[in-house]
């Protein structure tokens, strides 16, 4: 950390707010993740401004010789009513441990975490294969049990080893099909364990259906969500070379695209909207709703 990092403490913030264009409100730094993160927080920060001053930000705004990410959230020091970080849940709140920080996401006051995996996790809210999402997550529980219990005996690797299980099961091409009864669990899951993990689910309110929005989100996005996304759009600009064609107009795919806004590949038109566009069609998770409201009530 920096020698700015380890100065900005919460007090130096309040202090600061004072001198600042909107003295009258608390200033808050509220750190995030990463750049694509902002625009979320921002949107779910906003119902508090009238009372805060509140400044979304990434440790890299403030810490130009350091990086994001979580981690680097997590070892500011100084945190308080005046300094917060937001950070994804992860698997830190579903597995006793899960990392060096698992105490202080679970219950450090000044930290904020998503409840669900990550911000991926919160904004498929909006997508229109909500319901692919739902069926998947129903099909692949004893595959994603199974997982988790290997995350918690360090037999399997939390990133490469969810990624993997998807692609061994032709998760894309399933899903641009739109089954999944394909899947079948074949191996066994130890009893006990598996009951733990469904205490979890239970207790976090989460029924088969919704266990997508515990799954890494990453992943989720690139291999199940976004495909059929292109899909659908990749339609619909066809639809529209067509119509043009019948109208005696010709356009080529360029500027079919055009005419809906694109001015790159779809495939970045689609990471764009996912992390910039309607988010005021997603809401926080409950827990993570409940605990701004304790912070800025």
């Amino acid at each position: 950390m920096s020698e700015l990092g380890q100065n900005l403490t919460s007090s130096w913030v309040r202090a600061a707010g004072r001198f600042g264009h909107t003295p009258e409100k608390p200033l808050v730094m509220f750190y995030v993740e990463g750049d694509e993160d902002v625009p979320f927080w921002k949107e779910i920060i906003k119902p508090y401004l009238a009372k805060y001053d509140i400044q979304v930000c990434t440790n890299k705004a403030v810490n130009p010789d350091e990086g994001n990410g979580k981690t680097f959230l997590l070892k500011m020091s100084g945190l308080g009513t005046n300094k917060i970080v937001a950070v994804d849940a992860d698997f830190d709140l579903l597995i006793d441990d899960y990392s060096e920080y698992t105490e202080m996401v679970r219950n450090h006051p000044y930290v904020i975490n998503t409840t669900w995996y990550s911000l991926e996790n919160i904004l498929m809210q909006k997508v229109s294969s909500i319901s692919l999402l739902k069926n998947f997550s129903r099909v692949f529980k004893g595959y994603f049990v199974r997982y988790l219990i290997g995350v918690s005996n360090k037999s399997i690797k939390p990133k490469g080893g969810f990624g993997g299980m998807l692609q061994k099961l032709n998760i894309q091409k399933l899903a641009l099909e739109g089954d999944f009864s394909g899947i079948v669990n074949s191996e066994e899951i130890d009893v006990q364990d598996s009951a733990s993990f469904q205490e979890k689910f239970d207790k976090m309110g989460i029924a088969d259906a919704d266990l997508w929005k515990l799954m890494r989100g990453h992943n989720l996005w690139n291999m199940i969500v976004k495909p059929v996304e292109e899909k659908l759009l990749n339609c619909k600009i066809h639809e529209i070379i067509q119509e043009n064609l019948k109208e005696g107009n010709p356009i080529d795919r360029h500027k079919a695209m055009q005419t809906l806004g694109i001015n790159c590949s779809v495939k970045e038109y689609l990471d764009k909207s996912f992390y910039y566009n309607q988010l005021e069609l997603v809401s926080a998770p409950r827990e993570t709703q409940n605990k701004l409201n304790r912070l800025f009530s």
